[in-house]
């Protein structure tokens, strides 16, 4: 799916949540202004947390609509100078607002520490391909596993230190280990973090 129908799919699913909420607590239960306000909150809370920040701002809006129009007197009409409306809202934005950033954060926390484990799967590959390379080139294979693990179309080893590359379409990566400089490796395509360039430098020397 486009990003585009996703934003609208989550926006339906935040209105469809709100007026749900709505329902229940309006013709199901039957609840007073102060529980309605609260279920609502929950229902803005929700959409903070597993939307993003227009679908929050969005169910803010609905939320606070509904609350003025079904539950504040005078019941069945929209008090738009009313400040309880105006206090309804600020909270519930706020709410929706605070929810989106956290969970913006720990989307963006599981994101960074998913791509790190990746890129500690690709070095174990490419370190257990060495160890059981058997009789085979290692240089060559490093060459190759290197373009087939990190996806680089083209790899250059260098079995000396090299300055770095004017071109730059090329990556020079040091191949060193300790204080002992045995190389550099050159390539082309993906362009893995600076930290997993380290790693693989370390590995390879």
């Amino acid at each position: 799916m486009s990003p585009a129908v996703l934003r609208l799919r989550s926006t339906l699913i935040a209105l469809v949540g709100i007026a749900a909420i709505t329902v229940v607590c309006y013709r199901l239960v039957h609840v007073s202004a102060t529980a309605a306000a609260i279920a609502l909150l929950l229902g803005v809370l929700l959409a903070g947390v597993y939307g993003r920040k227009a679908e929050a701002v969005i169910a803010s809006f609905a939320a606070t609509l509904s609350l003025d129009y079904f539950f504040v007197p005078p019941v069945g009409s929209i008090s738009i100078g009313n400040p309880d409306g105006w206090i309804s809202l600020i909270a519930f934005l706020a709410v929706a607002l605070v929810a989106t950033n956290l969970s913006g954060r720990l989307r963006l926390q599981r994101d960074q520490l998913m791509e790190r484990q990746l890129e500690s799967e690709k070095l174990h590959a490419l370190n257990r391909a060495m160890l059981f390379s058997g009789g085979e080139d290692v240089r060559r294979l490093i060459v190759n596993k290197c373009m087939e693990v990190f996806n680089f179309s083209e790899v250059a080893l260098f079995e000396e230190p090299l300055e770095p590359n004017v071109e730059k379409t090329w990556t020079l990566v040091p191949v060193v280990l300790g204080n002992k400089n045995f190389g550099s490796l050159a390539f082309r395509g993906a362009s893995p973090p600076e930290t997993t360039l380290q790693a693989l430098g370390n590995t390879i020397a």
